[in-house]
C-alpha cells in the first residue's frame, strides 16, 4: 500500500478527516439472513490482501452505520480481515459470501492506496 496523493484523497465520497481520526481500526459484525446484502461496492487490492470500499449501498453495513454512528464505515475505508482471514482477498470474499456472521476489520480513514 502507498499513501494517496492529496488530490486523490480529496476525490473520494467523503472529506478528509481532521484531528486524529485517520487510520482507526474498527470491527463491524453483521448477521446475514436470507436475502440480506452486505451493501458494499469494493475492489480487491492487487498488491496487498485488503479490500477497498468504494461505495456504501443499502444493506447490512448501512444498517450498522445507522446503529453505530461512532464507528461508521465509509467509502475509502479498507477491509483488512474478514472473520480473522487476512491472507488473501479471494478468501476474504469467500468468507463474506459463505458466513452467516461476518466480522469485518476495517481500517477507517485510511490514506493508503492498495
Amino acid at each position: 500500500c502507498q499513501p494517496l496523493s492529496r488530490r486523490a484523497q480529496n476525490a473520494g465520497d467523503r472529506p478528509p478527516k481532521e484531528g486524529g481520526e485517520d487510520d482507526k481500526e474498527i470491527t463491524v459484525t453483521v448477521e446475514k439472513f436470507p436475502g440480506a446484502l452486505i451493501g458494499l461496492d469494493t475492489q480487491a487490492s492487487i498488491v496487498a490482501p485488503v479490500i477497498r470500499i468504494w461505495r456504501i449501498k443499502t444493506g447490512l453495513v448501512s444498517q450498522w452505520n445507522e446503529v453505530h454512528p461512532d464507528q461508521v464505515v465509509e467509502a475509502g475505508d479498507l477491509i483488512v480481515a474478514v472473520n480473522g482471514e487476512n491472507s488473501s482477498t479471494s478468501l476474504m470474499y469467500e468468507m463474506i459470501a459463505s458466513s452467516a456472521v461476518v466480522e469485518l476489520k476495517v481500517l477507517h480513514g485510511s490514506s493508503m492506496r492498495c
